[in-house]
């Protein structure tokens, strides 16, 4: 995983915690993640899908 990826990640899950959510992401979601980022959709857009398919 190269930096970039890396800092996307975290900015996710630091969404993901600012909203009361677990960062803990199940392979799925990091899945989720990695398209998200090569789609370049926003971490905070991620987060939001993340957390609405917790539900």
């Amino acid at each position: 995983m190269n930096q970039t990826s890396s800092n996307y990640f975290t900015s996710v899950q630091q969404h993901l915690d600012s909203m009361g959510q677990s960062v803990t992401l199940t392979a799925d979601e990091r899945d989720i993640v990695d398209d998200f980022e090569t789609q370049e959709f926003s971490a905070d857009a991620c987060a939001i899908h993340i957390m609405r398919n917790r539900r």
